[in-house]
Formats: structure tokens, C-alpha cells, sequence
């Protein structure tokens, strides 16, 4: 395992001093961060299949809440205005890379689809959608909301 590490690090880094413009050096880090998010996502996943949670995705709910951090307080750092190119670069492919593989919409429509049974009224698939978005929707304004936060900050007049 430790050689197919190393052997993907040293890919990486010819493809980084080979690669001169800012998407392919974007899109070479976002492979490089690609195999955590799909890492972080199987593990995640595993919890699905434990009980005392019911029919609720406990493992794609949270793979999904995740991704949607990440995204969205990146993507207000992104926005932000101290950002320079390089750093952009790099945010920009851990979103793509990492936030991306780690948000799971097949696997998030397939568990909706599974909570739906109109013969025996099982309906847990709609609360489990009606949850997933609404309190997607809150992390994604609280996340995104970052850089506001920090930015109106002001030192301590005392010290």
C-alpha cells in the first residue's frame, strides 16, 4: 500500500512541474485529493448498515452534510478577497476533488428511492429527502457565510 502511495505522490508531482497552466494544475491536485473524499465516503457508508437508526442513511446523510461544509465555507474563502492565484488553485481542486467525490447523489437518490413503498406506505424516503435538503440548505448559508464572519472581526481596542 505504501508503494502505491508513494508511486501516486511521485505522479503527482511530475504532473504538478509538467503541467504550466492553472487548470491543469487544478485538475492534477483535485486527483490528487479525489481518493480521500471516495476513502472518507466508503468509511462513512458503513454506517448505513448499523442499526438503531432506523431506515435513516446515517452515513450518506453525513457524507452529503460534509461535502456540503466543505463547499460551501471553500467556496466563501474563494469569494473572498485575500485569496491569491495559488491558493485559489488549491481550494478549487480540494472542492472539486475532495468535496466531490465525497458528496454521493446516486447513492443519496437510490436510499430515497428505497424509503418509498406506495404498495406498503412506507414514505421514509421523503422525510429522509425533506431532511437532507432543509438542513442542507442551512449548512450551506451558515458555511458560506464564513468569510463575513471573519471579516468583520475587529481587534481588541484595549490591548
Amino acid at each position: 500500500m505504501t508503494g502505491v502511495f508513494m508511486m501516486a505522490l511521485v505522479t503527482e508531482a511530475t504532473a504538478l512541474l509538467v503541467f504550466t497552466s492553472d487548470s491543469q494544475r487544478r485538475f492534477a491536485i483535485s486527483l490528487l485529493t479525489t481518493p480521500l473524499g471516495v476513502l472518507a465516503c466508503w468509511r462513512l457508508s458503513k454506517l448505513n448498515r448499523r442499526g438503531g437508526s432506523g431506515n435513516f442513511p446515517v452515513g450518506t446523510y453525513v457524507a452529503n452534510m460534509l461535502a456540503i461544509a466543505l463547499n460551501g465555507s471553500l467556496g466563501a474563502f474563494l469569494g473572498g478577497q485575500g485569496t491569491t492565484g495559488r491558493e485559489r488553485i488549491v481550494l478549487q481542486s480540494i472542492i472539486d476533488g475532495f468535496g466531490g467525490s465525497l458528496s454521493t447523489l446516486t447513492r443519496f437518490l437510490i436510499e430515497v428511492l428505497n424509503g418509498i413503498d406506495p404498495v406498503a406506505g412506507r414514505s421514509e424516503g421523503l422525510s429522509y429527502l425533506g431532511a437532507t435538503l432543509l438542513s442542507g440548505l442551512v449548512i450551506g448559508f451558515v458555511t458560506r457565510q464564513a468569510t463575513d464572519w471573519v471579516d468583520t472581526v475587529e481587534p481588541d481596542e484595549t490591548g
